[in-house]
């Protein structure tokens, strides 16, 4: 067995599993509403309550607007909802393929 680490959510930026997830969407139409409709909730929530992990809330709303329902980014991936075809997954899949390599 061989043991490696990435850090999300390319092995170089900061951020974790969902920001790798949200930009696989970038190309989505519907980004720019979920974009708008968390800055939206941003401007309307008492300053006391705007410690949200923005990332995760994203993914959320996007994950909303999906049938079936989900709330876990496995499932997702699993239903298809993140496109895993995107570049910005090519990091993590050539990781994956040297630990897999024997």
């Amino acid at each position: 067995m061989r043991v490696g680490i990435f850090i999300m959510p390319n092995n170089s930026d900061e951020g974790m599993l969902e920001d790798l997830c949200l930009k696989s969407i970038k190309k989505n139409s519907i980004d720019h509403c979920i974009e708008e409709y968390i800055q939206c909730c941003l401007d309307n929530l008492p300053d006391e309550e705007k410690n949200i992990k923005i990332s995760k809330a994203k993914v959320l709303a996007f994950l909303a607007t999906k049938n079936p329902l989900v709330n876990s980014l496995g499932v997702a991936a699993k239903n298809g909802y993140w496109n895993l075809k995107d570049d910005c997954f090519d990091e993590i899949k050539e990781f994956i393929n040297k630990l897999v390599a024997i």
